[in-house]
């Protein structure tokens, strides 16, 4: 069942009202879970987990219609994709994020790429592709990601060094282009700093949220890549509370990165600019949960 309220609504948040339902079921016997999505100024993409299919809605339409929606079962573009873990939008192309299955013991490597200026639910207008082939057997668990304005990073939930994955959507015309693709261990030979959930992006500095401790990993994307000193970290358990830890997702303000809380419900907060400015869009568009 999706919920949607309406932040104009003259009804009060509690308020049956200002609230619509959709029961999604109704769509295909295949709609089960979802984690994290993503918006490209029109649709809403909505990233399946533990299961395989994906759905997305027209803003244009109308909520509670069935018209208004579309799926599709990645496992059609992708016959080894497993469940996804958010999806991020480019300006053009959507992106699965790979997870895992249901059990958490099947490990996904498949990223799945719709062009959203191509009919969705035909399966023939995907790109997919193996990271492990091409980034070796640590490309593997990922949850969630960020988009600068040209790259595509993918957050290491499952790596034991903190692999993060990136993609340059201005270099490889397929996601199989190993050109394209780079990697970079957080924190090679540590026990902090490696597992991830989710980004945030600031305009410049690109987030990477601490799920298995509190050390948050940043990258100056003005930086190179492969610079170790384009990377900074930050532990919020010595820092900030000893409660600051395991988090899921974070969220910009223009001034302010949030970080959402998982197993705690401490909420930490960082300044991430002195003058407030949000990205501009698509960059702001992101992966949310």
């Amino acid at each position: 069942m999706f919920l949607r309220y309406d932040t104009r609504s003259p009804s009060l948040f509690t308020s049956a009202s200002a609230w619509e339902a959709f029961d999604a079921t109704q769509l295909s016997a295949q709609v089960g879970g979802f984690a994290g999505g993503t918006f490209d100024g029109r649709y809403v993409y909505f990233a399946p987990w533990p299961d395989t299919y994906a759905l997305r809605f027209d803003t244009h339409g109308t909520f509670a219609s069935k018209g208004s929606w579309e799926g599709l079962d990645l496992t059609l573009p992708a016959s080894a994709a497993l469940g996804m873990q958010g999806a991020v939008y480019d300006g053009r192309f959507v992106y699965f994020v790979p997870f895992a299955d249901a059990s958490g013991n099947n490990e996904s490597d498949v990223i799945l790429r719709y062009d959203n200026t191509k009919t969705f639910g035909d399966y023939t207008h995907w790109d997919t592709a193996h990271l492990q082939p091409l980034l070796g057997n640590d490309a593997t668990g990922f949850v969630g990601g960020g988009f600068d304005g040209r790259y595509l990073y993918l957050a290491p939930f499952c790596s034991n060094v903190g692999f993060v994955a990136r993609f340059d959507t201005k270099a490889g015309a397929s996601l199989r282009d190993r050109r394209a693709w780079s990697s970079f261990e957080t924190q090679p030979g540590t026990d902090g700093g490696t597992g991830f959930a989710g980004t945030g992006f600031d305009g410049r500095f690109m987030y990477f949220v601490p799920n298995q401790d509190g050390v948050v990993a940043r990258f100056d994307s003005f930086g190179a890549f492969e610079d170790r000193g384009a990377w900074s970290h930050y532990d919020m358990v010595t820092g900030v509370s000893v409660n600051a830890s395991g988090f899921w997702g974070a969220v910009f303000d223009g001034q302010y990165m949030y970080f959402v809380p998982y197993e705690t419900g401490v909420v930490t907060r960082f300044h991430a600019r002195a003058t407030p400015a949000l990205p501009s869009l698509p960059e702001f568009h992101g992966s949310f949960y």
